[in-house]
């Protein structure tokens, strides 16, 4: 039988059911095209049948659909070995199935090293009769236990009370601007749901003159759901171009139908709410990251298409889907929900709520978003990239054991894996150093890579614009990582500037991580930087070379390595991708 994912999004045509057993009824009367009810292992998936209209009926199948996994315990090894333990199993397995064969398909894990037990997928019958085996200590149904959580935050180092902390710590580096926590976070999204306590404006300061955004619903917006600025939500618009004049009611002005730009804004720029939860999960204090922000909530993505719009963050990370993770797999985000939508349960039921709890690069992205809002309040004069630096060369890239951060199945993660690291609010406002990136940066990088002049001008709508005769490549954008095709030329040197954010007199010294491929060389020169104020910008040379005496260690086409600038305060580092073949 085959059997593959399907993430709990509704396909096709199809309008969940009001729950899972509900699902499970219509399988066992043998529907086609509809999604199997039983949950193997994640109370967050549903199983999609290949072959519904013929598989249902097979014994195999409604018998999968009338067994969930059982641990079964025997004790101690007693100095029985590890292959003899596993005969046993299966014959105990046997005994209760019926036969070896549907005994093979139950069995799951056979535990054989620290004591002895197994587990498998039985029906109800076959758990009660191990039971009653003199043999058999004890059987218990499998239960799936998911992490949920309000704490992503504190996970992240960014305490309740960071915007007072980021104040007094930076306060010697310069006065703060009063306005300086009048950042103004744009969704784009499915709208957002007013009413949330995340979106309150307790204790907010009037509205900036300088804005000009409002709260726009269409006049014939039933007066029920008309979406109403405050102080928190000043800006709320909707766009409906291109669809059908008799669209649902749903669109005709920004309020969230769907919950997905609820949750996104409370991530980014939540207020505080106390003993948030979901039917009683992950109960905590919900929150943003930057509460002081300001949102403008555009209703842009329809419930059909957002999903397919979220690779594409201009602050990159990996993509986090529930079954390809790249992140900590399994912790779900609980965050504020539209009341106008439903949301599934860990149980499979679908419910309204003020709160949901779910995962996926949807709900990391918020958290990038936050974290540049709140670096932005603390430094209101950095420019994107200098933002996006100090993100990334602060991330940290250890685990919490202090080892490098592994892939999902214990190997090491790269670059491509884990790209700069694991975000840290609280040192992203102090990185020491930041690659700034100017406009005449992207003019030379749009040349590099081929653009003509006249491209570039109708880029920059300035006709004086031209790219120069010059040794530019792609890999000279002052960019806070380096990434390079060593497999053309086997040598190059990459230029780099940084400014100096940190304290005035300081000297950095470089640390270069040996490269995964021993036939890669990457040298620093010079190998200190000394500055002597704020603001002082100072440039540096890598170069890479890669050398044919030496067999590669590996057969992977990219060797990677990192560049760490060190001030016995600060550390500023950045990753370095190189393709060797």
């Amino acid at each position: 039988m085959n059997i593959s994912y399907v993430h709990p999004t509704p396909v096709f045509d199809y309008t969940p059911p009001a729950s899972l057993n509900a699902v499970r009824g219509s399988i066992e009367r043998g529907c086609r095209h509809c999604l199997m009810g039983e949950i193997l292992t994640d109370p967050g998936a549903w199983y999609f049948h290949s072959h519904p209209s013929t598989s249902v009926r097979r014994r195999n199948s409604l018998s999968l659909l009338s067994s969930k996994p059982y641990i079964v315990y025997l004790g101690g090894k007693k100095g029985i070995s590890a292959d003899t333990l596993t005969t046993t199993h299966y014959d105990l397995l046997v005994k209760a199935t019926g036969s070896m064969e549907v005994a093979s398909a139950a069995m799951i894990y056979s535990y054989k090293y620290v004591f002895s037990g197994f587990s498998a997928r039985l029906t109800k019958e076959q758990a009660d009769k191990l039971s009653r085996m003199p043999e058999v200590l004890s059987v218990h149904p499998n239960r799936v236990r998911r992490l949920f959580t309000t704490r992503s935050w504190d996970f992240l180092g960014l305490p309740i009370d960071a915007e007072s902390k980021a104040a007094s710590l930076l306060s010697k580096h310069r006065i703060l601007d009063e306005d300086s926590s009048d950042v103004i976070i744009g969704v784009l999204d499915t709208g957002i749901w007013p009413e949330s306590k995340s979106f309150r404006d307790d204790g907010m300061k009037p509205v900036p003159a300088k804005w000009k955004g409002s709260c726009v619903n269409d006049p014939k917006t039933n007066a029920s759901v008309v979406v109403h600025c405050n102080r928190k939500l000043i800006g709320a618009k909707y766009y409906r171009a291109g669809l059908s004049p008799n669209a649902s009611v749903a669109y005709s002005n920004p309020r969230d139908f769907d919950g997905h730009g609820t949750g996104t804004a409370s991530i980014g720029a939540g207020m505080a709410v106390a003993n948030a939860s979901m039917e009683g999960l992950a109960s905590g204090i919900a929150r943003g990251g930057l509460r002081s922000a300001r949102i403008s909530a555009y209703k842009k993505l329809d419930t059909v298409s957002y999903k397919a719009c979220t690779g594409g963050w201009r602050l990159l990370f990996k993509r986090t889907e529930h079954y390809q993770s790249r992140h900590y797999k399994g912790v779900s985000i609980l965050a504020a929900w539209s009341s106008g939508s439903v949301a599934m349960d860990p149980n499979g039921t679908f419910v309204r709520t003020n709160f949901a709890i779910a995962s996926g690069t949807s709900f990391a992205c918020p958290h990038a978003t936050g974290t540049a809002a709140f670096v932005k309040s603390i430094h209101p004069s950095w420019s994107p990239a200098a933002i996006k630096s100090a993100i990334m060369t602060t991330a940290r890239y250890l685990d919490n054991t202090g080892k490098p951060i592994t892939e999902s199945d214990g190997s090491p993660g790269d670059s491509f894996s884990i790209g700069a690291g694991v975000i840290q609010p609280m040192k992203a406002i102090d990185p020491g150093l930041v690659y700034e990136t100017a406009i005449l940066d992207y003019i030379l990088y749009l040349c590099s890579i081929g653009y003509s002049s006249k491209q570039v001008q109708n880029i920059t709508g300035d006709t004086a614009t031209s790219c120069p005769d010059g040794t530019s490549t792609p890999a000279s954008l002052n960019y806070p990582s380096i990434g390079f095709n060593i497999s053309v030329v086997k040598s190059a040197t990459i230029p780099r500037t940084v400014t100096n954010v940190g304290d005035a007199s300081s000297i950095y010294k470089a640390r270069v991580e040996a490269p995964s491929d021993l036939r890669l060389s990457i040298t620093v020169s010079p190998q200190e930087l000394k500055f002597l104020n704020q603001g002082e910008k100072l440039s540096f040379n890598v170069t890479i070379s890669l050398s044919s005496s030496k067999e590669p260690i590996a057969s992977n086409p990219w060797a990677f390595s990192s560049l760490t600038w060190d001030d016995g305060k600060h550390s500023v580092r950045s990753p370095i991708a190189v393709a060797i073949s």
